[in-house]
């Protein structure tokens, strides 16, 4: 039931749910070469943080009445850091979750443009996932200057 002021709405039809110890997403972050703007090789180092912090608090209920009637958390607990997806596409197609690790040496894919862009993202013990995070970088092609001799 929704209540604002003096106006109240209607009852909404009750669902199952399930309470999850760990309701909280990690975040987490990347960096190409620890965060260089331009690289001449397409075989990278990509420098990997994730988190999964706790949502400190109790949780809040709408009556005095319901917070007796469930039991409340003083905080969740975070179940941690286990797996990590790294994809040199947006839509992580053929990628699998692997353990995660904080460096991992990475090959940047063929695309038509010279800024590569590589996509990562968290998942904690509990299987929540984390917002997808990306980090982009110059891909510049080594050039031979030749000497010129004019006759």
């Amino acid at each position: 039931m929704g209540q604002n002021g003096s106006a109240i709405g209607d009852y909404s039809e009750p669902i199952v749910v399930t309470p999850k110890v760990d309701p909280v997403p990690p975040m987490g972050a990347i960096l190409i070469n620890n965060g260089a703007l331009e690289t001449t090789s397409r075989e990278v180092v990509l420098n990997i943080a994730a988190v999964d912090d706790l949502m400190e608090g109790p949780a809040k209920y709408a009556t005095a009445e319901q917070r007796a009637a469930v039991p409340v958390l003083n905080a969740t607990t975070a179940s941690g850091i286990a797996e990590m997806r790294i994809a040199n596409n947006p839509s992580f197609t053929g990628v699998s979750w692997e353990p995660y690790a904080t460096e991992k040496v990475w090959t940047l894919g063929e695309f038509d443009s010279d800024v590569h862009v590589v996509y990562a993202q968290f998942r904690d013990s509990a299987g929540n996932e984390s917002a997808v995070v990306v980090d982009d970088i110059l891909f510049t092609s080594r050039m031979l200057y030749l000497p010129m001799i004019i006759r």
